[in-house]
C-alpha cells in the first residue's frame, strides 16, 4: 500500500489535526473501512520493528518479568528526521 501523509496544524488558532492519505494506484471509497485499514498498518509497522521508533521493553527481549506486551521511545533516534517521526507519532496519539 502506498501512500502520502499530510498533516495540518492549525486552524482559526485552535490546533486541529488532519492525517490525509493519498492511496496512490488504489481506488477506494472509504466508509470507515479504508482509514481502519492504514491506522492497521501504521500501528503494525511500528510494533514489527519495520519503522524504528519503538522498540521493546527490555522484559520483553529477556522474557520476563511485567510489561512484555509493552514499548519503549528508542532513544538510539536523535536526527532532526527521527524528532519529526516522533512529532507526526505524537500528533496521531
Amino acid at each position: 500500500m502506498s501512500s502520502v501523509c499530510l498533516i495540518s496544524e492549525r486552524f482559526n488558532s485552535n490546533y486541529v489535526f488532519v492525517l490525509q492519505v493519498k492511496l496512490l494506484g488504489e481506488g477506494a471509497d472509504d466508509a470507515g473501512g479504508v482509514f481502519d485499514a492504514i491506522m492497521t498498518e501504521m500501528c503494525d509497522e511500528l510494533l514489527n520493528g519495520s519503522v524504528k521508533l519503538l522498540i521493546p521493553t527490555p522484559n520483553n527481549v529477556n522474557d520476563a518479568g511485567f510489561n512484555r506486551d509493552r514499548f519503549l521511545l528508542n532513544p538510539q533516534l536523535t536526527s532532526e528526521e527521527d524528532l519529526y517521526q516522533f512529532r507526526f507519532l505524537g500528533k496521531l496519539i
